[in-house]
């Protein structure tokens, strides 16, 4: 149950980590030493990028956010399958055994 608990605690912090970075805000950091929650609607979308930007940085910026995402969707997946594989094994065997019988 320990286990259980500290997984979704670290795979909880994990993505909000993630989900805290703006890529908007970075790709008009890094290219045009410029934010763009400045311009526009104010957002770090893409779309706001799009507009003020371009094509590419909104690209850029579409990448980085699908990226996070997939990003945190398998560092939840490790840290469930690491902390919960002797969980897991114990499960397993405790059912195995009466079938055995």
């Amino acid at each position: 149950m320990v286990h259980l608990m500290e997984a979704c605690l670290l795979t909880a912090l994990q993505a909000y980590l993630l989900g805290s970075l703006l890529f908007g805000v970075l790709v008009s950091k890094l290219f045009y030493h410029d934010d763009v929650r400045l311009h526009g609607s104010g957002n770090a979308g893409m779309t706001n990028v799009l507009r003020t930007y371009g094509k590419l940085p909104a690209v850029i910026t579409t990448i980085g956010d699908v990226g996070k995402s997939v990003v945190a969707v398998k560092l939840g997946q490790f840290i469930f399958d690491s902390l919960l594989s002797g969980t897991c094994a114990a499960a397993k065997a405790c059912w195995l055994v009466p079938v055995l019988r």
